[in-house]
């Protein structure tokens, strides 16, 4: 049995192998691996994560990214092993003398492997939480007098340490299973057991804080930054999707929480615990994956057919009470609901990449099509480095020259050929593009403008730009995601770039911005045009001005909406732009970002518009100049938004 657990060792560590810049996982023209290869430079460079730096992720997000660096390497390596280490030890002893050890052995096995990093790494405080609810079943509690019991109790919550340092959601989910382990092991009188599950974790997070070369002083400042990070991420990030498929995620979580609800001959303390660790679990996994439903979704469903599979490990030997056969078939029943998703999922990949022909026939059809077309789908997905299944790639020895020869393709490649003298940042997203170059990089504290979402966050990138020490150039691209207001990513910056930076030069797609000479300007000079106050829909009049007008609005969230954004999302706003010339435009917009203000007139929506706001002296030209705005929920109205809303107009001065 060992020997097929460490099949499951191996196979999670080959989910995690390094990869360089290139390849799979291109930062060329690539959102995500451009963080990735940022926040491996923040380690490297000793930036401060929650002061310097503030994104999703902490300084262990290698251990989730698994991009090489190689002064990242020992970081990922030794963090992967632990991570999988602690899976493997926990998963093992819930198998040891589980029925149908096998089955669950040989499943977990062949899922691991194509199991989202995000659902893995949720996995980890449910596997901890799993095995204090079975010693104490099992054993009727005696195990915790065991010293040695006791001692692997102790590593096994200093593990969960790591985790908040690898990704802020984790946070979370550590925090409340550690709560609800504490709460149950003191309920039961286990008063020290208990204490182990929160000093545990809290130590050994700031020895990984201090191991990952961060000041442990700056430890509270990390995690307060990432409340910052989760409390705005529904309302910016949120994408919409197939309501069946979370309904199916909630059938199949429902049938979890009544099997647990109905088990006899366990208490309801006993009952509380299971109950809780389980749904807090399918919780997180199902903010991540609903909340932007796009290929997210299959983190939610991975963590559907986790906890299932899990719930199953406990039907053990004969003495304990989750013997039935009932649990057996309420796994299988729940993790129907959670594959039945990913199959309509594979219709659409075998739609999209084998056979077009068969997008939008009959259900009969698509599953003939999709089992004839299997193995080309197959093929197809393994060939991506995302969905590797073989194990870790042992050629150290060549992971700093293909490092390097990743980043002499993308110097070639990128177009970002200025000759730039001093420290540098880079705007949108595109981090890859100058830390290829090895130039000085001296970012943001929000690395990617898109992930600065609440007003505390954007004033941090917009004081980045007015310090002593802001960047003596700033490398420009105009993108955005989501079809958002191309101005209004970081743009209560755009005013500070204006009042510190002169246009240096522009090609191939980017813009290069020099600091100016002299003393920086702290504030930027406005005149006040006007505040209206307006109603969802209505059109809103923009007033004229000589110069570019400036705009902040004011909408918040009813107190439905505070409750629904809480366990779900609410509907995304939008913002109807109108031009003199009569021309609409509809753009994604958030209340958040709104707040603080970002240039509405004339309307920015490529490089060479970007470029005309450094020429004060140019006319503004009437095609690009806004008459008026309306604020919109698409689909009609919703009471998770106020009704009325207000507009504050300003003209900013050079």
């Amino acid at each position: 049995m060992w020997c097929l657990v460490l099949v499951l060792f191996f196979n999670a560590f080959g989910m995690f192998t390094p990869t360089m810049p290139v390849g799979g996982l291109s930062p060329l023209e690539s959102l995500t691996p451009s963080w990735e290869y940022g926040l491996n430079e923040a380690v490297a460079r000793r930036l401060v994560f929650g002061k310097d730096t503030v994104f999703t992720f902490g300084p262990y997000a290698s251990i989730y990214t698994h991009l090489y660096h190689p002064n990242c390497v020992w970081i990922m390596t030794l963090g992967i092993t632990l991570v999988d280490s602690l899976f493997l030890l926990c998963f093992g002893w819930l198998v040891k003398n589980a029925g149908w050890r096998w089955p669950w052995i040989l499943s977990c096995g062949l899922a691991v492997p194509v199991t989202t990093p995000d659902a893995f790494l949720f996995s980890l405080p449910l596997l901890v939480g799993l095995v204090i609810f079975k010693l104490h079943l099992s054993t009727k509690g005696k195990a915790f007098e065991d010293t040695f019991i006791v001692a692997l109790i102790w590593l096994a919550f200093a593990c969960l340490g790591l985790l908040p340092l690898i990704k802020g959601s984790l946070l979370l989910l550590t925090v409340g299973t550690c709560l609800a382990c504490f709460g149950f092991l003191s309920g039961q009188r286990r008063w020290a057991t208990g204490l182990v599950c929160l000093v545990a974790p809290a130590f050994s997070m700031a020895l990984f804080w201090a191991a990952s070369g961060q000041p442990l002083m700056a430890l509270p400042g990390y995690l307060s930054s990432m409340t910052l990070i989760i409390s705005g991420y529904t309302e910016a990030m949120a994408v919409a999707g197939s309501q069946l498929i979370w309904l199916l995620f909630l059938v199949g979580a429902g049938v979890i929480m009544l099997s647990i609800a109905t088990q006899k001959g366990i208490s309801i303390s006993e009952k509380g615990l299971l109950a809780f660790i389980l749904a807090f679990f399918l919780f997180v996994g199902f903010k991540a994956g609903f909340v932007r439903q796009d290929s997210h979704f299959s983190e939610a469903m991975n963590c559907l057919a986790i906890g299932s599979l899990f719930l199953a490990t406990l039907r053990s030997d004969v003495d304990f009470l989750f013997g039935s056969k009932r649990l057996l078939e309420v796994t299988l029943c729940a993790t129907s609901f959670a594959f039945l998703p990913l199959l309509l999922f594979g219709f659409e990949i075998e739609g999209s990449l084998v056979n077009q022909a068969s997008t939008g026939g009959r259900p009969t059809v698509r599953l003939k099509s999709l089992i004839n077309n299997g193995p080309k789908m197959i093929q197809l997905v393994l060939s991506q480095e995302s969905w590797r299944l073989y194990p870790w790639d042992f050629k150290v020895w060549a992971w700093r020259e293909e490092f390097e020869q990743a980043n002499r393709e993308i110097n070639k490649t990128s177009g970002l050929n200025f000759a730039i003298h001093g420290t540098a940042d880079i705007y949108s997203y595109e981090q890859s593009s100058l830390l290829a170059r090895a130039l000085q990089w001296n970012p943001r504290p929000v690395l990617q403008s898109y992930s600065a979402y609440t007003p505390e966050l954007i004033r941090r990138d917009e004081k980045h730009l007015r310090d002593d020490g802001a960047p003596d150039n700033l490398i420009f691209r105009l993108e955005t995601i989501d079809n958002r207001l191309p101005s209004l990513d970081d743009g209560l910056s755009w005013p500070a770039m204006l009042d510190n930076y002169s246009l240096s030069d522009s090609s191939n797609e980017w813009v290069l911005l020099a600091k100016k000479p002299g003393a920086i300007r702290r504030e930027s000079r406005y005149i006040a045009l006007g505040t209206v106050s307006a109603k969802l829909d209505d059109d809103v009049a923009v007033p004229s001005a000589a110069g570019p007008i400036f705009v902040e609005i004011s909408q918040r969230l009813s107190t439905a909406g505070k409750v629904i954004s809480l366990v779900y999302k609410v509907p995304s706003l939008s913002l109807k732009v109108t031009r003199r010339n009569g021309e609409a435009a509809v753009y994604r917009v958030s209340a958040n970002m709104m707040e603080t203000g970002f240039f509405l007139s004339p309307l920015v929506t490529n490089n060479v518009d970007f470029i005309q706001l450094f020429n004060p002296s140019a006319e503004m030209r009437e095609d690009d100049v806004v008459k008026s705005i309306a604020l919109e929920v698409p689909g009609g109205s919703s009471i998770c938004w106020n009704e009325s809303y207000t507009v504050r107009f300003k003209q900013y001065e050079y």
